[in-house]
């Protein structure tokens, strides 16, 4: 794989993230789940149905909770990020 086709790739995997974990976010608000990113909450609701976690990684936070939640709503955006993902880790 060359540098154009692995920064294409990418691209292509941070689009996708964005757009998961900004729906992830959406629908934790419509279920009224609480979000804590690394010890600080983001997200709190009146009504607590239940709290998301999002532990700290190496750069970030570990946001595949998030993406789990609407991974059922979008199956082919979440295929498409998991297989580029893998893709590029090859």
């Amino acid at each position: 794989m060359n540098l154009l086709e692995k920064l294409y790739l990418r691209w292509k995997i941070n689009k996708d993230e964005i757009f998961l974990i900004t729906e992830g976010f959406k629908e934790a608000k419509r279920q009224n789940l609480e979000v804590n990113i690394g010890g600080e909450y983001i997200s709190k609701s009146q009504v607590r149905e239940g709290r998301i976690y999002l532990p700290p990684a190496k750069g970030g936070v570990d946001s595949r909770k998030l993406i789990a939640l609407v991974a059922d709503n979008f199956p082919e955006i979440t295929k498409r990020y998991l297989n580029n993902k893998k893709k590029l880790i090859i």
